[in-house]
């Protein structure tokens, strides 16, 4: 059996970074990890365009250390709605500013998908903790900014969404309806059992924390939906969500308990990978 991550990110200025989270998954078995970039907060630098410039160049620069590493590597960067508070609250920018900071950054991101340096913008939506309700609608406008954006280049697109169940899955599906992308290019990311069965419902595809009770979970359910880690490589934090190499560890013990069996993880950890990245299986 062989496994993918299909959200991480790895920090190589804090962190242990791609070099190193790589062979620890490759002697687990994984195959395939796709990685995003992180917010510039996380690496010590401004929510300001140069900011987020910079962590597009660190990860590019950690998914060529991973592919170095034998892994297939799709690469992700761009904006993170966190940022957006960030940027009124931290740096002072008026709300006007801030989106139009937000779409030079969305704008950079498509110059390096132009260039075949990053597969997709990731991760765009809506903040998942309390802020102004402000902040919330101009997150969507930069959303649906990015949404426009990928469906022109035909690049990948992942959600970063609040957890709200059936109201958050059909506002995604009525966008991706009206802007005209495919919902074979978007991925809700972190989608939890609530959140899931929704996303599979209405045929958009979906990364799910393998934390193992969620796996317990989401086992349940047959659909369009992959693994992912979602780590953050911080150091203060070790471990958080999971290490890469603990979806290999909590999908095999998912096994071994009865929650799944062979011809489900393949299409799990391969098929589903194969067919929203677009990468050819080992």
């Amino acid at each position: 059996m062989i496994f993918a991550d299909a959200h991480a990110h790895t920090n190589p200025l804090k962190g242990l970074g791609a070099k190193t989270v790589s062979k620890r998954f490759r002697e687990s078995g994984g195959w395939f990890i796709a990685l995003v970039s992180l917010p510039p907060t996380s690496l010590g630098l401004n929510p300001s365009p140069e900011g987020f410039e910079r962590s597009i160049e660190l990860v590019i620069s950690e998914c060529r250390a991973a592919r170095e590493a034998g892994l297939r590597v799709v690469c992700l960067g761009g904006y993170h709605p966190a940022m957006i508070d960030k940027m009124i609250d931290k740096l002072g920018m008026k709300p006007e500013d801030a989106y139009r900071s937000s779409i030079k950054i969305i704008d950079l991101a498509c110059t390096y998908i132009e260039k075949g340096l990053l597969h997709g913008i990731a991760e765009v939506g809506r903040p998942h903790y309390q802020v102004k309700p402000h902040y919330v609608v101009l997150a969507e406008m930069v959303l649906d900014y990015a949404l426009t954006r990928a469906k022109d280049l035909g690049a990948i697109v992942h959600l970063h969404l609040e957890e709200g169940g059936w109201i958050t899955a059909k506002d995604i599906e009525d966008r991706i309806r009206r802007i005209g992308i495919s919902k074979d290019k978007v991925a809700m990311h972190h989608a939890k059992p609530g959140l899931l069965e929704h996303a599979i419902s209405m045929g958009i595809p979906a990364t799910v924390p393998a934390i193992y009770q969620v796996i317990q979970i989401a086992s349940k359910h047959q659909g369009f939906y992959m693994f992912e880690s979602d780590y953050i490589d911080d150091p203060a934090r070790p471990g958080k969500v999971l290490y890469p190499w603990e979806i290999s560890e909590n999908t095999l013990k998912a096994v071994k308990e009865g929650f799944l069996n062979e011809e489900a993880i393949y299409k799990i950890h391969v098929e589903n990978i194969a067919r929203f990245y677009r990468v050819e299986p080992p």
